[in-house]
């Protein structure tokens, strides 16, 4: 049921919570799995991601350089496209809040294909889930999508959610992937608790045949301000 305090936030029972989860292809990761690569950190979490040891070779194998070109031919265009993350549902807060915004009449057109109106004529999304990304990625192949740029949250939020779905997808048929750094969703030294789980989460993409490489280094956005950078780093230099 809603919450009255907190409209954005639907409490749940445990067996609902169970239900809702293994529903959309989730399993339960406790502390017997602290390490295996499912992202379990100090809470149980339901995760999409297998249960094993990531045992990746260091550093990451390099694609190898793109061949030169003759003089005048220009190189290949590769397209790449956002896939937009907070398309959550309103069992998230922050995604709840932009169905809110979707949910005056006049916005109804910009739902997406996977949003839907509730029975009293609200917009909520069902597009983190494994049926919809493979949906998703059928229309990429269909427009020419040759990777998508994925916005990097910690782990256990739900905006990972489908990053973690497209990654244990089997059939990705092409689509590649980049990642998109905000800085508030990056640790801020080897001091910080989280920053061996983030070295570790980049080696695992970078390591993997479909992340986007340019001339075979991996390709990374940084989504920021300026002002945020300095307050943080000093320099922007020192960030990247």
């Amino acid at each position: 049921h809603s919450m009255p305090e907190f409209p954005h936030i639907t409490e749940a029972t445990f067996n609902e919570a169970v239900a809702r989860c293994s529903s959309l292809g989730l399993r339960l990761c406790d502390k017997a799995c602290t390490g295996t690569g499912c992202n379990y950190d100090v809470h149980a979490i339901y995760s999409s991601l297998p249960c094993t040891r990531w045992n990746l070779p260091w550093p990451p194998p390099r694609a190898p350089p793109s061949p030169s070109l003759p003089p005048g031919v220009a190189p290949p265009v590769r397209i790449g496209a956002i896939r937009w993350d907070n398309w959550v549902g309103r069992s998230d807060s922050s995604s709840g809040s932009q169905a809110d915004c979707m949910s005056v009449e006049q916005w109804h057109l910009r739902v997406p294909k996977c949003g839907f109106l509730t029975s009293d004529n609200l917009v909520d999304f069902e597009c983190s889930n494994r049926v919809q990304i493979k949906r998703e990625i059928e229309l990429a192949v269909q427009a020419g999508i040759n990777y998508w740029a994925f916005v990097l949250y910690w782990p256990e939020l739900a905006q990972s959610i489908p990053l973690q779905l497209y990654e244990t997808e089997a059939e990705k048929r092409g689509v590649g992937f980049a990642v998109i750094l905000q800085v508030e969703f990056v640790p801020y030294s080897v001091l910080d608790a989280r920053w061996e789980q983030f070295v570790l989460r980049m080696d695992r993409y970078f390591a993997m045949p479909e992340y986007e490489t340019v001339d075979g280094r991996p390709l990374v956005f940084l989504f920021t301000s300026r002002p945020a950078v300095m307050a943080r780093w000093g320099s922007v230099g020192a960030f990247a």
